[in-house]
């Protein structure tokens, strides 16, 4: 499973988030603590870029227009060709977290999480892969998992809980990844540069581009846009 990068040094955060979007052949993309979210154009390739006043948990193209992003505490929708952000709903005014992952269900609505503002790993939680992370599902229903601190994607049959392939990345903090392409038979990953000490950055210098991984054996679904 041959890996390229599709964005070099694309994130000087945390690259999260892709989203690709079959009408335009481009992968949507966030960093979080960048306050940015991006978009890559597959044809010209063209990276657009948007930075707004906090952190940006995730990005989905929406029917009505624009995009939805996890802002903050709040769901906007933010106009790409004006810039403009519109709220939508805020949550945890009297909290301090923000908006992490999230996706729309078949229905076209959106599912979202949020988490504290800090996250602390301690010493030993990761397991011999690392720490779960953003996932995707292929056409024959197995779950394809990037591990963050684990520098992989791995795919497991749900039925037996067992790994069916792995896929090493040349990036330590392995973050989410989606299917694109023209027959979703190509997968996008994001990674992590937030952090990362000089020891790891001389042995991953490619922490925080965003790749893409080709011959998998799998296909995925269209993503699905946001109807509300």
């Amino acid at each position: 499973m041959p890996v390229e990068i599709v964005v070099k040094d694309a994130c000087v955060t945390v690259g999260e988030g892709p989203h690709w979007d079959e009408a335009s052949k481009t992968l949507y993309y966030v960093d979080i603590y960048a306050n940015s979210v991006f978009r890559w154009n597959s044809v010209t390739k063209e990276v657009q870029k948007i930075t707004i006043d906090k952190t940006i948990g995730f990005v989905i193209p929406s029917k009505k227009g624009g995009v939805i992003v996890g802002l903050g505490k709040t769901i906007s929708r933010l106009d790409w060709d004006s810039k403009k952000v519109t709220v939508l709903h805020e949550v945890d005014q009297d909290k301090q977290t923000r908006f992490n992952d999230g996706k729309c269900d078949a229905r076209g609505r959106l599912w979202a999480e949020n988490q504290q503002t800090l996250i602390k790993f301690e010493p030993g939680t990761e397991s011999i892969l690392g720490v779960p992370d953003g996932m995707t599902m292929d056409t024959d229903g197995k779950l394809w998992v990037a591990f963050f601190f684990g520098g992989r994607v791995v795919q497991f049959d749900p039925d037996t809980g067992k790994s069916v392939s792995v896929i090493h990345m040349p990036a330590h903090r392995t973050s989410s990844c989606c299917f694109g392409g023209t027959d979703y038979d190509e997968m996008f990953v994001t990674c992590s540069r937030y952090g990362c000490p000089e020891e790891e950055l001389s042995k991953y210098p490619l922490s925080g581009s965003v790749f893409k991984v080709t011959d998998l054996g799998a296909k995925g679904n269209p993503a699905v846009q946001f109807e509300g």
